[in-house]
C-alpha cells in the first residue's frame, strides 16, 4: 500500500482479481518532464504483473488528508505508460471517499463515450538495427511500464468547458513489439492495452483551474509494473532456487533448509576453508629449506654468478666491495 508521512491520508494500490498486488522498494530518484512535485510528496513502487490481466487503481482518501485552504476539489489523473487515460474530480471534504479506475476513458460523440478496461499485455524485443524504427520506438518507450497518479488541488467550475483535459478520440494501447535498443537496458518486459469497447454517457468536461500549479501536484504515486522474471534480473526480488541447490538438514533429512539457514551454513563453510588453506600455506613454508644467513656485517652478494663482499656500515647501511678479488 503506497502512503506518503507527508502527505496523511492518502493511499493508492493497484488491485488484480480483487486482490492488491504486493509493493517493493523502488530507489531510483523521480524524474518527470512536466511535474516538479518534492521528493517527499512522491511514491514510487515496483509491482509484479501477469500477461492479459485486467488491474485497476485504488484511491482512498481519509479526513486525515488537507487538500489546500486554495482549492474546491481533489482531482485524481491516471496515466498509463505515458499518456492519461481517466480522471476524477471529488469536492473537498472532510469525510472519508474511494474511488477505483480501470478504464481508459474516449469521446466518440457529443456527451457520449467509449471505455475499455486496462490490462497488462507482454512485449516482444526485436533486434532491430532499422534507424528509423528504433527512433519510432523510443517515443513509445517514454513512460512505458509505469502507472502514475497525480493528484492536484483544484477549482472546478462545472458550468465551465474543459480546458485542461479532454479524453482522446482514439488512444492505442502499446504495440507487442518494442526495439530492444529503444529500450535501452531498462528491464521492461509489459505495457497496457485495452480489452473491448463500451458505450457511456460522459457528461461536459468541466473548467478547472489549479491554484498551486498543474506542475506542482500534490501527490504523486509512480507504480513500474514488471514481470516476475524482469523484477528479478533487476535484483528486485531474489530469484527462486533451482532444484539442485535446494539443501536440506543434515541432521534431519526430511526437514527443507530456509535461505537464511543456508547462508549461515554457507558462512561456516567459507571459514573452514580459509582456515584449511592457512594451514597449507603454513606446512608449506616450514617445509621449504632456508639459506644459511651470514652475519650482519660481513654478508656476500650475488650478482651475474660472482660474490661480492658486502659490509654493515656504523651508519646501518650497507656498501658492496666492487673491487674485492677473489
Amino acid at each position: 500500500m503506497a502512503v506518503l508521512q507527508d502527505v496523511p491520508g492518502l493511499r493508492v494500490t493497484v488491485e488484480c482479481n480483487g486482490n492488491t498486488l504486493e509493493e517493493y522498494h523502488d530507489e531510483d530518484e523521480f524524474v518527470h518532464e512536466k511535474f516538479q512535485t518534492t521528493r517527499n510528496h512522491v511514491s514510487t513502487k515496483y509491482i509484479e504483473c501477469v500477461t492479459d490481466t485486467e488491474f485497476q487503481v485504488k484511491f482512498d482518501i481519509e479526513p486525515a488528508f488537507r487538500p489546500g485552504i486554495h482549492g474546491t476539489h481533489t482531482t485524481v489523473w491516471l496515466d498509463v505508460d505515458g499518456k492519461t487515460v481517466s480522471g476524477y474530480d471529488c469536492t473537498n471534504t472532510r469525510l472519508a471517499w474511494s474511488k477505483t479506475l480501470g478504464n481508459v476513458v474516449e469521446l466518440v460523440g457529443p456527451n457520449e463515450a467509449s471505455k475499455r478496461n486496462l490490462k497488462f499485455c507482454g512485449i516482444k524485443k526485436i533486434d532491430d538495427a532499422d534507424s528509423n524504427r528504433v527512433k519510432s520506438d523510443i517515443k513509445l518507450v517514454h513512460g512505458l511500464g509505469e502507472i502514475l497518479v497525480h493528484i492536484h488541488s483544484t477549482v472546478v467550475d462545472e458550468r465551465g468547458r474543459g480546458n485542461d483535459y479532454q479524453p482522446q478520440n482514439r488512444l492505442e494501447g502499446i504495440s507487442n513489439e518494442i526495439s530492444e535498443k529503444a529500450l535501452k537496458g531498462q528491464a521492461i518486459s509489459h505495457g497496457v492495452s485495452f480489452g473491448p469497447e463500451q458505450r457511456v454517457y460522459y457528461p461536459q468536461e468541466p473548467t478547472r483551474t489549479y491554484p498551486y500549479g498543474y506542475n506542482n501536484p500534490l501527490a504523486i504515486f509512480r507504480f513500474k509494473y514488471r514481470s516476475r522474471e524482469a523484477l528479478q534480473q533487476e535484483l528486485i526480488i531474489p530469484r527462486s532456487p533451482s532444484p539442485e541447490m535446494i539443501m536440506l538438514d543434515t541432521q534431519s533429512p526430511e526437514r527443507r533448509i530456509s535461505n537464511q539457514e543456508r547462508l549461515a551454513q554457507l558462512k561456516r563453510e567459507m571459514e573452514q576453508i580459509k582456515s584449511e588453506v592457512k594451514k597449507e600455506e603454513e606446512q608449506s613454508e616450514s617445509s621449504t629449506p632456508k639459506g644459511r644467513k651470514r652475519p650482519s656485517d660481513d654478508v656476500e652478494t650475488i650478482t651475474s654468478g660472482r660474490v661480492y663482499k658486502t659490509i654493515r656500515h656504523t651508519s646501518g647501511a650497507t656498501m658492496v666491495d666492487l673491487t674485492d678479488d677473489d
